[in-house]
């Protein structure tokens, strides 16, 4: 790992992180969009994961510091990087193709200063296409209060970590991002910390977040099978950090599995998407929703038009059945 000195504040307030991989373009647009806010006592660590030289040379990088990770590890592990250097009492993240609206940084570290048991503080989200445009369907407002810890069990309250910042504290108490998990390392995480700490939700809109074809969100089996991965590290961890969570976790799983099988049934096949289904239903077998996505798999299986989109993709879906075959394992010595 190479770090690149950009003349950062000696002590900050706050740490910007942001990770970033091929695409100078939009990571110069979101560095600007720190440059620009109202709140100036910060630093910023560009963690750059394994891009090539060209994309490299193209980040503006006045005031920042970089780190050039020397093997690609995903988002989780790029903050890692920057995380373990941050000078900041506070950790803000930005993905590198979202934006902050000027007055985002302020906004939330008041909201830290104003309560020392708030660990987490998080603002809301404009969904906006690649040249910013604001789409014409917008999220409902997820507001965390004290039940914050029971909702993050049922799924992910916080749209994108560049709508978070954190006390350095919350790293100190409940770790870091899991690198194992990819694409719900965020989610995993905010289980951790809503455990630990208050949050506080800002219900304004404040982060620009930039939807485009190649979001991981995207891809649907990847993204329940995350959801899969990350149910089980919290049973995991919930059987000795929090053992009361321990049924919720089991339902949720049940739950993620369900979603799994819908998708497979869709895209891969009936075989595949009945051996879920039948984890899901030994999970929770009193659940009737179980029993109800049976007709729904037949029929995603049988008709012409999934079968004609499972043939489409077949190779694709081919490529991830490796990391498919992780997930069966860990599924296979799963005990309640």
């Amino acid at each position: 790992m190479n770090v690149t000195d950009g003349q950062s504040r000696p002590e900050p307030t706050v740490t910007v992180v942001i990770p970033a991989y091929m695409n100078s373009k939009l990571t110069n647009e979101a560095l600007e969009s720190v440059r620009s806010q109202i709140y100036t006592d910060y630093e910023i660590i560009l963690v750059d994961d394994c891009s090539d030289e060209e994309t490299v040379r193209g980040y503006c990088l006045d005031g920042v510091q970089l780190i050039r990770r020397e093997i690609r590890g995903g988002c989780g592990a790029a903050r890692n990087s920057a995380f373990r250097v941050a000078k900041g009492r506070y950790i803000a993240m930005l993905d590198s193709d979202d934006i902050w609206l000027p007055d985002y940084l302020e906004n939330q570290v008041r909201a830290l200063e104003a309560d020392p048991e708030v660990g987490l503080a998080y603002c809301h989200v404009t969904i906006v296409d690649q040249d910013l445009k604001p789409l014409d369907r917008q999220p409902a407002l997820r507001i965390l209060g004290d039940d914050a810890f029971q909702r993050m069990l049922g799924g992910n309250r916080i749209k994108t970590p560049s709508v978070v910042v954190l006390r350095r504290e919350v790293l100190e108490r409940c770790g870091m991002f899991d690198e194992a998990q990819v694409g719900a390392e965020d989610w995993e995480m905010w289980i951790r910390v809503t455990h630990a700490f208050k949050v506080h939700a800002d219900p304004a809109r404040r982060v620009l977040y930039r939807t485009h074809p190649n979001q991981l969100t995207k891809n649907r089996i990847r993204s329940r099978e995350a959801d899969v991965r990350v149910y089980l590290t919290a049973l995991a961890w919930a059987r000795t950090e929090a053992p009361e969570a321990v049924e919720t976790i089991m339902t949720g799983l049940s739950h993620a599995l369900h979603r799994l099988a819908s998708q497979q049934a869709r895209r891969i096949g009936l075989i595949k998407a009945a051996r879920t289904l039948g984890r899901a239903i030994a999970l929770c077998p009193t659940d009737l929703r179980c029993y109800l996505y049976v007709p729904g798999l037949i029929f995603y299986t049988l008709h012409p038009r999934y079968m004609k989109e499972k043939a489409e993709r077949k190779k694709q879906v081919l490529l991830g059945l490796m990391a498919s075959d992780e997930l069966e394992h860990a599924l296979d010595n799963l005990r309640r």
